[in-house]
């Protein structure tokens, strides 16, 4: 029983031997390429983004959030996002004094990670306003009003 099984064994190392790495060539080279979110200005971040949907700046840092058609968020680079903490957020809050500087307001709701390109969900509160939160400094870097869809009419 043991030399039937080895045998067998063998047998399908040697069809698999050839067949396995073939096939694992054929899907890399017809796979389609990978697309992969890319800043505003890939040279060096430096130019204004250039979006046609309403924008608004989140003061004083280097983003701009603007309104997808579906009813979502986008954050763009519009400067050097490079001389901002690591560890950055975006949250809703409906306190009405918040700056660069403060701490996080308690009624804060996470809408996501704050990475150029990155779409996340809107604030359920019209009245909301959007802060980018810096994890490593425990402050707030930037705050601004959640941007107003554009019409869909022309």
């Amino acid at each position: 029983m043991i030399r039937t099984l080895r045998r067998a064994h063998g047998v399908w190392w040697l069809v698999l031997a050839p067949v396995l790495p073939g096939s694992l060539l054929l899907a890399l080279a017809i796979r389609p390429p990978a697309v992969l979110p890319s800043p505003a200005d890939p040279a060096g971040w430096e130019s204004e983004s250039t979006v046609s949907r309403a924008a608004v700046r989140l003061a004083p840092s280097p983003f701009v959030l603007t309104a997808e058609p579906d009813g979502g968020l986008r954050l763009d680079a519009t400067g050097r996002p490079g001389t901002l903490p690591p560890g950055l957020f975006l949250y809703a809050t409906t306190s009405d004094d918040v700056a660069a500087g403060d701490p996080l307001p308690a009624d804060a709701v996470l809408l996501g990670a704050a990475t150029p390109g990155a779409g996340m969900r809107a604030p359920r509160s019209p009245s909301a306003h959007i802060v980018l939160y810096s994890l490593a400094t425990g402050a707030i870097v930037g705050a601004g009003e959640p941007p107003v869809a554009a019409s869909r009419e022309r």
